[in-house]
């Protein structure tokens, strides 16, 4: 499946950091990034580049590659709104 525009990635990581999150957070998922794609670009292009947007404990907000982010982990993509927010209690 090829990525689009504000697809959101979920990913299932195997480090310390990310099982801390996953007890925490109680989800099978522990870490996230929007999709953006190239946006210096106009048009989305066979070969351009891909970026995602995504947060680092050390690093803060920072723009990483697709392939970077996917390196041979499990990921989960939402691209139609399947994750619903909870409601504040």
């Amino acid at each position: 499946m090829a990525p689009c525009i504000s697809d959101l990635l979920l990913i299932d990581g195997s480090s310390r950091a990310s099982t801390a999150v996953k007890y925490i957070t109680q989800s099978i998922w522990s870490h996230a990034a929007l999709y953006i794609g190239n946006p210096l670009q106009r048009s989305h292009q066979s070969g351009d580049q891909q970026n995602l947007v995504e947060v680092e404990m050390v690093e803060g907000v920072r723009k990483v590659e697709l392939d970077e982010f996917l390196a041979g982990t499990p990921v989960f993509v939402d691209r139609r709104g399947w994750i619903k927010p909870v409601a504040k209690k």
